[in-house]
């Protein structure tokens, strides 16, 4: 019976903060509520389609025409032209920008895992006690998979004293660019992380998302220039690193592999998504750990944070 008190409460809460904080129409989160029941007893049932509806929602409340997205100070390009990218904005609202939009930018852990259980990915921040996974004034931070620059973005309203944006597909880029020029400190960086240094092929979807070297996501693809953090760091004189954010479609592993010097000395804290491949929390916690011992990890449902503590 616990359980299924437990269950009512979870779907209610995820409703409760869909219709707030994501735009749903109540009639969409009674939809969803039906659906998350039946499944629960075995019966499928499909949710309509309400992207339209949803978008047009979302550009109603954030969008300055002719301008630019403003989340609270955070500024994201006018991409209304291509309701594709409309649809990715709203997914990535969920987890990047929810905080700080709606929760005063909290993170303690509390809030965090009630939110990591009803939002698709989960937040990159990270509160408890002496362990302090988040952005601060003046940090030096890695975006890894910048995609349009949402993080970034958030990261510049936040003070960071440097963003390096890490996105090295064509059309992501561009807008990435964009971004920057509407928030400070952000520099595109048109390179992936990888174990290596090398040039690759990518799988490049429509809004880029998805793009990937671990899966075939569209006929179309990009020739890439992968570089190691621990390279990059050194060609860049970089003796500073504060926090390495990362989704990279399971290439996640390969990035902490090409990090392992930067790891050690320079200890960055971390938050990195572990939901690509199934065995993803053991392996990349057992990287960092053989990397610097001296890390204290903690998991969440899809992303792992990370941070020596002093």
């Amino acid at each position: 019976m616990g359980n299924i008190f437990k269950d009512i409460e979870l779907l209610l809460s995820n409703s409760y903060i869909r219709w707030k904080c994501c735009g749903w129409p109540i009639y969409y989160c009674l939809e969803y509520i039906l659906a998350s029941a039946l499944s629960k007893i075995g019966i499928t049932y499909k949710v309509r389609d309400y992207s339209k509806i949803l978008n047009q929602r979302f550009q109603n409340k954030w969008l300055l025409k002719g301008r630019y997205f403003d989340f609270k100070g955070i500024f994201f390009p006018d991409v209304s032209y291509d309701q594709n990218l409309v649809s990715i904005l709203r997914y990535c609202f969920d987890d990047v920008l929810v905080p700080y939009v709606y929760y005063n930018d909290r993170y303690d852990s509390h809030l965090m895992k009630k939110l990591d259980a009803c939002l698709v990915e989960g937040c990159y921040g990270y509160v408890d006690g002496a362990f302090d996974v988040r952005i601060n004034e003046g940090d030096v931070v890695f975006d890894v998979g910048a995609w349009g620059g949402d993080f970034s973005a958030y990261c510049s309203r936040k003070n960071a004293s440097k963003i390096y944006a890490f996105e090295p597909c064509c059309d992501m880029l561009d807008i990435l660019k964009e971004t920057a020029k509407l928030n400070t400190n952000i520099v595109p960086v048109p390179y992936a992380l990888g174990e290596k240094n090398e040039q690759m092929s990518i799988s490049v979807e429509p809004g880029g998302l998805g793009n990937s070297f671990k899966r075939v996501v569209s006929d179309r693809s990009e020739t890439i220039c992968v570089k190691t953090i621990d390279s990059f760091v050194q060609e860049n004189s970089i003796a500073k690193l504060d926090f390495i954010k990362a989704d990279i479609e399971g290439a996640e592993r390969e990035m902490l592999k090409g990090a392992v010097n930067t790891l050690r000395n320079l200890a960055p804290k971390l938050a990195v998504c572990t939901y690509h491949l199934p065995d993803d929390p053991e392996v990349l916690s057992q990287i960092i750990k053989d990397a610097n011992p001296n890390y204290t990890i903690v998991q969440m449902r899809h992303k792992l944070f990370a941070s020596v503590i002093d």
